[in-house]
Order: structure tokens, then sequence, then C-alpha cells
């Protein structure tokens, strides 16, 4: 289904200039690991400072979404794949490495053309950065569930260290802190005050919804492809968030924002403001 979406998308984007209906405050404009994961355009590993701040300084994202993972003395650092062989030149896990060491591993590209140094930065760090602007950026937290931790208390430790760290942050009712794990969204609710927005990694449907509300979180982090106006409809019956990922070339960018979601998370900023700003 989602090739022939974007089969049908690519040759309505050749024809059409199609804007869709939708008005830059009516939506929340995230980089997507900050300025977006490395592409052709696109030198800096995602989740570092550099492309936090390009997001945030250069490109004019209301904020940005980035990935968390528990280290082995329960800080939080920013990081998307589960070993570090994948975007550096170290091996291993990080839920087996404390915060010091993490902070000298430094992103290798892996045969992507990086541009510059760059570092695993930690929540900490992330959160004093935007502490320094008088503007109230958005961020959204995303879970990288931790399969390798055996710890029965992980989830706990996890969900607590995220709380502790973010609520050092200017502006809680700007955070999102998703996860595809429901314990964590239920740990969360039972655990943080009222300003954070806990929100489901998963599609939107009557089931889900239900599940959802029972546990009192408040929104859903979907693939804007699996969506139609039915499922956000319900979403909105309930007066839930909608948060879209997967948003990257120019055909996706009509097909998202026509469902007029609260938040999209996107590997282009410049080019997903230029469809709001019409």
């Amino acid at each position: 289904m989602r090739k022939l979406w974007y089969f049908i998308s690519i040759v309505v984007g050749l024809t059409s200039c199609y804007y869709p209906d939708i008005q830059r405050d009516q939506v929340v404009v995230l980089g997507h690991g900050g300025s977006g994961f490395v592409t052709l355009n696109n030198h800096l590993p995602p989740n570092s400072e550099a492309s936090i701040r390009r997001s945030i300084e250069i490109q004019g994202a209301d904020g940005i979404e980035v990935d968390v993972q528990l280290t082995s003395d329960n800080q939080i650092v920013l990081y998307h794949d589960d070993l570090l062989e994948s975007s550096t030149n170290e091996s291993g896990y990080i839920s087996n490495r404390s915060l010091k060491e993490l902070g000298g591993i430094q992103y290798s590209g892996k045969g992507t053309a990086l541009t510059g140094k760059h570092s695993i930065w930690s929540l900490a760090e992330l959160v004093e950065y935007l502490n320094g602007f008088d503007a109230a950026y958005w961020i959204s937290l995303n879970i990288q569930p931790q399969e390798e931790v055996e710890d029965q208390d992980y989830d706990t430790i996890l969900v607590e260290s995220l709380i502790q760290e973010i609520s050092k942050y200017k502006h809680p009712e700007r955070v999102f802190i998703e996860s595809p794990e429901l314990d964590h969204l239920e740990i969360g609710v039972n655990h943080s005050g009222p300003n954070l927005k806990w929100m489901w990694v998963i599609d939107i449907n009557e089931s889900n919804v239900t599940e959802l509300r029972d546990i009192g979180a408040h929104g859903f982090v979907t693939h804007f492809l699996d969506e139609d106006e039915a499922s956000v409809e319900l979403a909105r019956s309930y007066d839930l968030d909608i948060v879209f990922y997967g948003l990257k070339i120019r055909q996706d960018f009509p097909r998202a924002l026509d469902l007029q979601p609260d938040v999209v998370q996107t590997d282009n900023v410049p080019m997903t403001l230029s469809y709001l700003e019409q």
C-alpha cells in the first residue's frame, strides 16, 4: 500500500503544486534527530549537537525529536541504534557504558560523508542548550527499547531518569515522551506531573485508543502513511494528540499535512515549512 501511494504521489507531485489547507501556527514542526538522518544533503549524524543546532538555529524548526537510551550509570544519552558499531568505531550496547565513557566516543559515519567531529550528546546537555534560549522549543524524546537489559527494574529506572533530567527544562509543557512500550507510558503517567505528554508509538485504531485512554496517556506517534481521515478523526474525538513521522521527500508533505496532525517529525525542516508558509 505504501509503494502504491508513493507511485501516485510522485506522479501528482510532478504535475501539480498542491499546498495543504493548514496554517503555520496549526502544526508543530520537529526536526527528526535534529536536522534529519544522514543523506546526500545532510552530513551531520542524527542526535548530535551539530544536527540539533542546525535544526534550531538555521532551519527554523519548532523543536527536535531525539532518541534516548539509558547508560550503565542510569544517565540518559541521545542515540538511535541498538549497537555502537552501527554509527561509531566502538562496539557494544549503550547500556554497558557509563556516561563518561560514552562522552569520549565519536560518530564515524560508517561510509557516509560526515562533516566534522561529533560526540554522543547527553539529555542533560540538550536541556542546558535549549534553556539558553528565550524561545520555548519543543522536545520529543523517543525511548529506544534496550532489549539486552535483563534488570526487572529497568523500565522504572529508565522512565524515572528521564523525568528527573527533563524536569530541569524550563518548558515541560512542550515535552513529548514517546515509546512503543505501554509499560513506559504507564510508569510515566504515574510518576510525572501533568505537563509531560506521554505518547504511544503505534497506529491509531479503536483498540489502541481504548488501551491508551485506560492508562491516561496523551496521544499517538504514527507513520503518516498508516493513517487516514477516519483514524485521525477517531483520535480527535477523544482529544488525543497526533504526531506523524516518516516525512522525508517532497511527495510526503501534502499527504501528511492534509490530515492536519498536531505535530510532524521531518527529515527536511525547510521543505516542511515551505508547505506551511504559502
